[in-house]
């Protein structure tokens, strides 16, 4: 049966850059970034066990993407998530001698890792200097260019990733220290109370000859283990709640 699932197309050294390793196979060769030599694919974990049932002996057969036949040389290792989780695939990114010559287009992000070292404002320095050298290399472009306001902006991937999402998780985040303050404050006051409620039994074992060291060790002690299944508590209720939002 025919399965509709997502794949997106890269350049041969985009897992050289980020420096991952596949669960099974390799990666794509530079070769493989040419017209006619781009038939391979790397499976997510999941599309593998999906459509394979983790069979090991996967390498070299054959997919059919999109009516074309494609050949199996990777497969990623499990949690490997780059910009979009739904994607399940990887194919080469190949580009004619022709396109090679464009020095400009709107269709593809690229990515880079910077030298150790060196900061974003100076890689949007260099990246400056490099747009206006082109625009003196190509005459007939630049007057266009400039009016259109052209420009290249260099930024985090990951701040590019949450900057539509950013102020949503700054108040997750804040909501999420509160109900920690207030479930820290609850068991603080329930501590404060137990004390209070066993003066009568901590002034008698002053009495006996214990030794306020020893009081404060075995109350430190309680207070802990008392920190410590709440939070427990607390992670079981939040995976309850994961696992009713999944069934729901």
């Amino acid at each position: 049966m025919p399965e509709r699932s997502l794949s997106m197309v890269a350049t041969p050294s985009l897992f050289r850059l980020l420096q991952v390793r596949p669960l099974l196979g390799r990666t794509f060769a530079d070769a493989e970034g040419e017209v006619g030599r781009d038939q391979e694919v790397i499976l997510s974990f999941g599309m593998w066990r999906q459509l394979y049932g983790s069979d090991r002996v996967v390498l070299g057969r054959e997919l059919q993407l999109s009516g074309r036949p494609f050949t199996i040389i990777g497969v990623m290792p499990t949690g490997f998530v780059f910009i979009d989780p739904e994607v399940r695939m990887w194919v080469p990114l190949a580009f004619t001698p022709a396109e090679k010559t464009i020095h400009h287009s709107n269709n593809w992000y690229n990515i880079g890792r910077l030298k150790p070292g060196v900061r974003v404002e100076q890689a949007q320095a260099q990246i400056d200097a490099l747009n206006a050298a082109n625009l003196d290399r190509f005459p007939q472009m630049k007057e266009t260019l400039i009016n259109a306001g052209f420009h290249t902006m260099v930024e985090p991937l990951q701040h590019m990733l949450i900057k539509d999402v950013q102020n949503i998780l700054y108040l997750l985040w804040g909501a999420s220290f509160l109900v920690l303050l207030i479930g820290g404050l609850n068991v603080a006051s329930l501590g404060l109370a137990r004390l209070t409620l066993r003066r009568r039994e901590l002034a008698m074992r002053l009495a006996l000859g214990a030794k306020r060291v020893q009081l404060i060790r075995a109350f430190i002690v309680e207070n802990l283990l008392a920190a410590t299944a709440s939070g427990f508590d607390l992670c079981l209720a939040k995976q309850c709640c994961w696992a009713c939002e999944s069934l729901g």
